[in-house]
């Protein structure tokens, strides 16, 4: 069981061992994932970055209310994984050892077919979902029951981001974009989305946010963004964001096209800050 922190609270002795945990630790998520890992237990991990791979898989936890999936261990074991997250973004995990179901080549055809869908789905430089990712997401929310709750959508760029690029040259620039997207993580909800919409562009849906709250949230996240130490030098950076709520009826390409001239209109005023859409009369 974990907190609204994402916070482990509870587990057994069966998941501790699984999970390499040899004590009592209190863990967070990403922590108990890397113990996991540096001591050869937990989840079977087949990536050549595992730091990417893990800010992928956390960019999508906790997003829908319910998942089940196989996993494989690397002891060799499978087990049943199913996540359930309450509306407070409290989680219980539980993994019943399927083992003895045999393993057969459409279990491990059903696996190449998750990392295959993840994979088309992940931003290969930052980790969070790719603009693909994200507006499958954002279709899903726009046509759901969910919809009725209302969410807010804000589109964010990094200001002067091209001046990065052009002083200390487009690995520092990647290494800017690697950095805003693991700040967004850590201080957006975990039933928030984020994805890469393009270059220096990110998309953040909130549900069940207006766009007062995703101001406040945003804001937030202005404020505490740390400068980033490169070969040239430390250098501090900011963005602007452009907010928009949903309406019944909207499509997503009219909330796209509402968050960015709330954007381009921040960007207008100064930078550095979020503007909320007009709305323009019917």
């Amino acid at each position: 069981m974990y907190d609204q922190d994402d916070v482990l609270c509870f587990a057994n002795l069966a998941f501790r061992q699984v999970f390499g945990l040899t004590g009592d630790e209190l863990v967070s998520w990403t922590e108990l994932v890397r113990i996991a890992r540096s001591k050869g237990a937990g989840t079977h991990v087949q990536t050549e970055n595992f730091e990417q791979w893990l800010m992928s898989t956390k960019s999508r936890r906790g997003k829908q209310p319910f998942r089940a999936f196989e996993t494989n261990l690397n002891d060799g074991r499978w087990l049943w994984m199913t996540e359930t997250f309450d509306a407070e973004g409290w989680s219980i995990s539980m993994a019943p050892d399927i083992s003895r179901l045999q393993a057969n080549d459409h279990r491990l055809m059903r696996l190449d077919r998750d990392i295959a869908i993840r994979t088309s789905t992940t931003d290969e430089l930052t980790g969070c979902m790719n603009r693909r990712g994200i507006l499958v997401e954002l279709g899903k929310l726009v046509a759901s029951s969910q919809a009725e709750a209302g969410f807010a959508l804000a589109l964010l760029d990094i200001d002067y981001f091209k001046q990065v690029n052009d002083t200390y040259g487009h690995p520092a620039g990647d290494a800017v974009l690697c950095h805003f997207v693991e700040h967004l993580h850590s201080r957006i909800r975990s039933k928030d989305l984020l994805g890469r919409y393009g270059g220096e562009e990110f998309l953040v849906i909130f549900p069940g946010c207006s766009n007062l709250d995703a101001v406040t949230i945003l804001e937030t996240i202005r404020q505490t963004i740390a400068p980033i130490s490169l070969e040239g030098g430390e250098v501090s950076y900011n963005f602007s964001a452009g907010i928009t709520n949903f309406k019944i009826n909207e499509t997503v390409d009219q909330m796209l096209k509402q968050a960015d001239r709330a954007l381009y209109a921040a960007k207008q005023e100064g930078r550095g800050r979020s503007c909320i859409t007009k709305q323009t009369p019917s």
